[in-house]
């Protein structure tokens, strides 16, 4: 499951296979989506499947918390950071931000 963090801080936003991510982390997709399922559940990640009426084949996956996003991707918030690692964050937090206002109304 570190590792599928890893993924996501590294690749927050970015539309990722399942048949591809599986194979990085060398398991199967069941198994795969059933990690995402145990890190929704805890708000750890929220996966952003590309579309619910066919068959889940690409995942756009988000950390919740972007100091999690910063610590898994080896960012150095000391100084200005890279525009890569920028959208990366503001990715994070615009997604995480859209959710809650989506609960709540």
């Amino acid at each position: 499951m570190y590792a599928l963090c890893a993924v996501a801080a590294r690749n927050s936003g970015t539309t990722l296979g399942l048949k591809d991510l599986s194979g990085v982390l060398e398991c199967d997709r069941r198994t795969l989506q059933r990690y995402i399922d145990i890190l929704e559940d805890f708000f750890i990640l929220t996966p952003s499947y590309q579309y619910e009426y066919q068959r889940r084949r690409s995942v756009r996956l988000y950390l919740r918390d972007p100091l999690l996003v910063g610590a898994l991707a080896d960012l150095d918030f000391s100084g200005m950071l890279e525009p890569d690692a920028e959208r990366r964050l503001t990715a994070a937090v615009v997604f995480d931000h859209l959710k809650r206002l989506a609960f709540h109304y």
